[in-house]
């Protein structure tokens, strides 16, 4: 079952990350303009959290296996403690698009919290990366 949950966690990942960073990028004016930030937003946040929940849960069950491991890892550890804070800054960033959002243009509030949110969630990558390659290293 692990490789199972692990592909479910990256399937997970894969869908939550990738709906934020499609907004985040309208936000930055980046892309095809098609439709509004806010709209974009609107129309990609039942997948945000579906996306958000699967790689949640599974990540717990992957945890739940090898927590010991887990726990001594320092690209874990990095996760975990910048986790909270992506969360939280997607929240504020999901609920203020709208009000940075005028028709076409976004202000430069916008721009630059999209920008800040693609940074926060490349560091919690990063950790993950790194916890995935020195796993790999320390048990084969």
């Amino acid at each position: 079952m692990y490789p199972i949950m692990k592909w479910f966690h990256f399937v997970g990942l894969s869908l939550w990350l990738g709906t934020i960073l499609i907004v985040d990028m309208r936000l930055m004016e980046i892309g095809p303009r098609r439709q509004s930030a806010a709209a974009l937003s609107d129309g990609l946040r039942a997948w945000k959290w579906i996306g958000f929940v699967v790689a949640f849960l599974s990540g717990f069950l992957l945890f739940s296996v090898e927590a010991a491991n887990y726990v001594s890892n320092a690209g874990f550890r990095l996760k975990l403690a910048v986790f909270p804070i992506a969360l939280l800054w997607h929240v504020v960033v999901q609920r203020n698009t709208p009000a940075w959002t005028h028709g076409e243009r976004v202000s430069a509030m916008g721009k630059w919290a999209g920008g800040i949110e693609v940074v926060v969630w490349a560091v919690v990558v990063a950790g993950s990366v790194g916890f995935l390659l020195t796993n790999a290293l320390t048990y084969p």
